[in-house]
């Protein structure tokens, strides 16, 4: 008794050699002249340890799959909901570069079974770009998610004269870039003009290939041009 007209009663349940048909509630109820009060728990029996991590992305990103494009200087948040038996005993992040406290937070926030990680990349810069992978680690298990990060690169072009009727134009960026050529009469710095007494460009057609991708950076691309007689 723990007060003069109160009566402390205890009961253990003990559930030998549990199986998956005994997950469910589990409610202790208790009865006096008084009344009646109860309480419930929930009983989760697993198979085996396990890991289970979910990306949690916002639906304005471009992604496909794990492959999430961004613009150079935007704000990039990487968030993974996870679910483990046992509790986790360690998790983090491998990132392209190394971890910066001024444009990188990481927050990891424990509900019972459940985990969320996040990670948010403030005015992201090219060397940012790459591969993010989060790892988690319990006594009995681990596991592992990967996020790859492109960002948009605005093309640049480069024109050289192979020979005197063969030019050759090459441009990288992100995405690929797709190259045009345009015939322009007269002696202009661009194409574009509509100046009086000039014809408009006119678009040649040549093809265009891939020369090179890096892993995780530009595409570079190539077209050749053949002008004169042939």
């Amino acid at each position: 008794s723990s007060g003069e007209n109160r009566l402390d009663i205890q009961s253990i349940l003990t559930i030998p050699a549990v199986d998956l048909a005994d997950t469910g509630n589990i409610s202790c109820v208790g009865t006096n002249e008084a009344g009646e009060n109860s309480t419930t728990t929930y009983l989760l029996v697993v198979d085996k340890p396990y890991i289970r991590l979910s990306p949690q992305l916002s639906p304005r990103l471009a992604q496909q799959g794990s492959l999430i494009e961004v613009n150079v200087g935007e704000d990039l948040e990487l968030n993974v909901l996870i679910e483990a038996y046992p509790h986790i005993v360690e998790h983090g992040w491998f990132t392209p570069t190394s971890p910066n406290t001024s444009t990188q937070e990481h927050k990891f926030i424990r509900y019972n079974n459940r985990y969320h990680a996040s990670l948010q990349l403030k005015r992201m810069n090219i060397q940012e770009q790459g591969q993010y992978t989060f790892y988690a680690r319990s006594n009995l298990a681990n596991a592992s998610i990967k996020f790859q990060v492109q960002m948009y690169q605005r093309p640049v072009a480069v024109v050289r004269w192979e020979n005197v009727t063969t030019l050759t134009c090459t441009s990288f960026g992100y995405p690929a870039p797709r190259i045009i050529w345009y015939q322009c009469l007269g002696i202009r710095p661009t194409c574009n003009e509509s100046t009086s007494g000039l014809q408009l460009a006119v678009p040649l057609q040549a093809l265009t290939v891939e020369v090179q991708r890096e892993e995780n950076g530009a595409v570079e691309v190539e077209s050749v041009l053949r002008v004169g007689p042939s």
